[in-house]
């Protein structure tokens, strides 16, 4: 029983690693669209492009304490 219970929760984790990585992607797409839109309008983008690179840590150290805990 213990080992279907594992089984079961590496095969989420992985669930949620992927949906986790599709949902940094997506993001990351509005966030273009997003610069895209504010150069063409004047606007400052320096607070979306300072993001961006944080963004990107944060996810990758989910990933690992996922990996880590799994």
């Amino acid at each position: 029983m213990l080992k279907a219970e594992v089984n079961g929760a590496r095969i989420k984790i992985s669930e949620l690693e992927k949906d986790l990585i599709t949902l940094h992607n997506q993001a990351g797409t509005y966030r273009k669209e997003l610069i895209e839109l504010r150069r063409r309008s004047g606007l400052p983008v320096d607070d979306l492009v300072a993001d961006e690179s944080t963004t990107t840590i944060i996810v990758i150290v989910i990933v690992i304490v996922i990996k880590w805990h799994a």
